[in-house]
């Protein structure tokens, strides 16, 4: 990447942590057009789109990103999370078992694998990831109600209960945990 590139990234970067998605979304386009395989540009354009709710905008930029880089635990979440978004859940599953198998110690994916399957009706996978993510981080409050989400949809609710009152511990406004 050119020096200029790094800087154009740099300031579209700065930009979109300003809010100022068009701004940055046309100079990502500037990039683009002078080197079209650019996946900083393309990953940050998958972002403006996730954040303007263009999903397959951002499936499209991020299934390249993650063709560059297979080995990419954080492309391959931004995926899985698009997928699952745009309902492909035997996609996002895939994209986070490979994210796993890359960082297996990661509670945000374990969690994020967890809603993924409870998404999907997969319950017993959605428990086992979030006691995962827990394991990881215990007191970890999306894994928390997630798992509690789960316990309750299982008829187990005491141990719902336990669960969003552990969150409820750590965050007292949280409102999926109320």
């Amino acid at each position: 990447m050119a020096a200029s590139e790094n800087g154009m990234l740099a300031k579209a970067r700065g930009l979109l942590a300003d809010g100022r998605l068009g701004d940055a979304f046309r100079l990502l386009q500037r990039i683009l057009a002078e080197d079209p395989g650019c996946s900083g540009a393309r990953r940050l354009r998958g972002e403006i789109a996730i954040r303007e709710g263009r999903l397959q905008d951002a499936r499209a930029d991020l299934e390249a990103v993650v063709g560059e880089s297979p080995d990419d635990p954080s492309a391959l979440h931004a995926l899985a999370g698009v997928c699952h978004g745009t309902g492909d859940s035997r996609a996002a599953v895939a994209h986070l078992q490979r994210a796993l198998e890359l960082q297996p110690d990661n509670a945000r994916l374990w969690q994020a694998f967890g809603l993924v399957c409870h998404g999907a009706g997969r319950y017993q996978a959605a428990l086992d990831a979030y006691g995962r993510a827990l394991t990881i981080e215990p007191e970890f409050r999306a894994a928390l109600v997630g798992a509690g989400k789960v316990l309750q949809l299982r008829g187990d609710l005491d141990t719902a209960r336990r669960m969003f009152q552990r969150a409820l511990a750590e965050d007292p406004e949280h409102l999926d945990a109320i």
